[in-house]
């Protein structure tokens, strides 16, 4: 019950405020003249109500407005000033008996008392400006010695109210009126927050001191004047209030002369702390930048800008090492011949690798030709992991040399500067290892979907594949052909190179033999077409090598020619027969000479025979001293393993590349297609599409 009161007086400050106000009004209209106990102890209670309806009021619009320090000493000079000037010309013009004649007319009254809820609005203001400098930039909490002062403040003004009836509690009275001065007076010296104001602001706040000062000063000698005016209808109208205006004076006056010296006595360092602020400042700034600019030249400008600003420079430039060649990639208020001719006859010295920092004057070079016009340099180097990557120079028209401060603060753009152009090189690389991977990875799909996952069998031939892609897209290819007339075609193929290119290229080289393997019977007919076709579209580096191939199941034989590619491998009765017809690789500008080059060959097939055909992928598989496995081990391992089912023959194979190569990464597609010829008959074969291991491993 308690937290929703306190909650619904929070949400409504300005409602309750003007409510307690109008309630005064209404109890003052009510006892004009309080000069009883009850009334003025009613009177007093409904203002500190108002007092305390504000002070929240005020507390909250202030703070979520985030004034800084400056202008909440702007706002009290000219809301203390305004009241000053009000009291002034009021305690000048009206004297204490016509404060007694208000009273008792109902009109002027409420003038009156419009009047002074203002003035007490106003001090209350004050106070919620005094508490948000009391608390600024304080480490610790001290909100227990504001408390204490608050609450001494507010039992004198109680007090004050009671003891003009009883007289009796005077001294309890003037003992709490004194404990809140003191306690006022400690608190005055929670000023930390000045040490955080650069100079023009100091300034500004010295001579907002001094008016401050003075005003509440004034204000406050005023309320010792028992012919006051303001006094005495303060006493008439608000009673209790004087007491409570006084001391927020006094705690002015307090407050700002202490503001004044401890102000005065820190100007002499100001421009030291504005050195380092300013330093902390571009750091943090320039930080920024390396997350949101990727543009290393940008970088530079904002650096070369930063060193002037900072280090008082007349000018600034940054070169950075390309290719082992230095290059001016930020120039700011000097030419660009003179700053590379500075620089080459530095960097020519000897002192700049013995220095982090190195400082001169135009005597260090009388040998130069054109002499230039500054007085004092200075030199940082760029440095990463003991390498130098670059400098940066600064210099001055003037004969003040770069002090020591000077030098460290440069040293650590040159610095910042390093590791901004490292991070920018590492970016762009990040960013090009990206869009190669999604390059990589739009190849490996076109990949996948060219691979055919099914592979033709036949109660006379046997037909197994394996594909294994590498990290690396390359160009592999192979593909079956139903010709009819109990006729198989296959291709298998290499496309050169790798990445996005080479997945392309494959994709075309699918297209053109499998419209040309319904067209063309010949294997070297094909081939001699499908280079005529390809050499138009590929550019001088990409070729492509290939084996077509047509089983006539029907005659027991298979026709073969080849384009530039490895050898097929016949496995008869135990022994190895290598077949590497004549043929150049598709692509090749030469057509004339590739279809001189190209021969046709037969082989007509006997029962176990076994035909092995791969691409290099496998041979020029390598192992931790990067030697080949070789065409012999494979043949080896082809022997080996022949009397197994013919998936698992290509499983052994594959099984020893990886085996050879395990340490290696491996850099170019497997591929390996076999044929198993089981018997010789004349019978029909309907070919059967089983799903092939290429499947399996993508």
């Amino acid at each position: 019950m308690k937290s929703k009161v306190l909650n619904i007086i929070s949400n409504k400050k300005l409602e309750n405020t003007i409510l307690s106000i109008v309630f005064l009004l209404a109890l003052k209209l009510l006892f004009p003249l309080a000069e009883s106990f009850l009334p003025k102890i009613m009177i007093g209670s409904v203002t500190l109500i108002v007092a305390g309806f504000a002070f929240l009021f005020f507390e909250e619009k202030i703070k979520t407005k985030k004034e800084d320090p400056l202008d909440l000493i702007k706002y009290l000079v000219m809301l203390a000033g305004f009241v000053f000037l009000l009291l002034l010309i009021q305690n000048l013009t009206l004297s204490e008996k016509q404060a007694y004649f208000f009273h008792n007319n109902i009109i002027t009254s409420i003038i009156i008392n419009l009047e002074l809820i203002f003035l007490l609005l106003c001090y209350v203001f004050f106070l919620v400006v005094f508490k948000l400098l009391f608390f600024l930039r304080q480490k610790k909490k001290p909100e227990k010695y504001f408390k204490a002062k608050l609450y001494f403040v507010i039992a004198a003004s109680i007090l004050s109210l009671i003891a003009s009836s009883i007289t009796q509690i005077n001294f309890i009275k003037y003992a709490f009126y004194y404990v809140a001065l003191l306690l006022i007076l400690i608190n005055s010296f929670r000023v930390a927050w000045i040490a955080f104001l650069l100079k023009k602001q100091k300034l500004v706040l010295l001579g907002g001191s001094i008016l401050l000062a003075i005003i509440f000063s004034s204000t406050s000698a005023s309320f010792y004047n028992k012919s006051n005016f303001s006094l005495v209808a303060l006493d008439l109208f608000l009673p209790g209030m004087r007491v409570f205006i006084d001391l927020i004076s006094q705690y002015g006056s307090f407050y700002f002369t202490i503001i004044f010296f401890t102000t005065l006595f820190h100007i002499p360092t100001a421009s030291v702390f504005d050195r380092k602020a300013e330093e902390l400042s571009s750091l943090l700034d320039l930080s920024n930048l390396v997350t949101q600019v990727f543009d290393f030249k940008e970088l530079a400008e904002n650096v070369t800008e930063t060193t002037i600003r900072v280090c008082n420079a007349s000018a600034a430039w940054l070169i950075v090492k390309i290719n082992d060649n230095y290059e001016i990639i930020s120039v700011k208020n000097i030419g660009f011949i003179d700053a590379e001719e500075i620089s080459n006859f530095i960097l020519k010295s000897d002192s700049i690798k013995e220095n982090n920092v190195l400082v001169f004057n135009r005597d260090f070079w009388l040998d130069i030709k054109a002499k230039p016009k500054f007085n004092t340099f200075v030199v940082a180097p760029l440095k990463v992991h003991e390498e130098y990557s670059g400098y940066l120079f600064a210099a001055r028209l003037n004969d003040i040399n770069f002090d020591e401060e000077d030098q460290k603060t440069i040293l650590s753009y040159a610095d910042f500067a390093a590791v901004t152009f490292e991070n920018a090189k590492l970016i762009k690389e990040s960013i090009e290892k990206e869009r190669m991977e999604k390059e990589l990875d739009l190849a490996r799909e076109i990949q996948h979907k060219i691979i055919p996952v099914k592979t033709p069998q036949t109660n006379k031939l046997k037909t197994s594949a394996l594909f294994v892609p590498a990290f690396e897209v390359g160009g592999d290819y192979y593909d079956f052909f139903d010709l009819g007339e109990n006729k198989l075609g296959f291709v298998i193929a290499d496309v050169s190179g790798k990445g996005i290119s080479s997945a392309f290229i494959m994709a075309e080289v699918k297209g053109v033999f499998e419209s040309l393997a319904d067209l063309i019977d010949s294997p070297k007919e094909l081939l001699i077409k499908a280079n005529k076709i390809l050499e138009k579209s590929l550019d001088k580096k990409s070729f492509v090598t290939a084996i077509y191939g047509v089983f006539d199941l029907l005659n027991n034989k298979l026709s073969f020619a080849r384009a530039g590619h490895p050898p097929l491998i016949l496995l008869r009765d135990g022994e190895i027969l290598k077949y590497q017809p004549k043929g150049l690789g598709l692509g090749f500008r030469f057509f004339e000479l590739f279809e001189k080059n190209i021969v046709e060959e037969s082989i007509d097939l006997m029962e176990n025979d076994l035909i092995v055909i791969y691409t290099d992928g496998i041979t020029e598989a390598k192992n931790e001293e990067l030697q080949d496995y070789g065409e012999d081990r494979l043949e080896y391992k082809i022997k080996e393993s022949s009397e197994k089912n013919i998936d698992d023959i290509g499983e052994k194979i594959l099984e020893s590349v990886s085996i050879y190569s395990q340490n290696i990464p491996q850099h170019d597609d497997i591929t390996l297609v076999l044929f198993k010829w089981t018997i010789n008959s004349d019978s029909q074969n309907n070919f059967d599409f089983q799903k092939t291991k290429s499947e399996i491993t993508a």
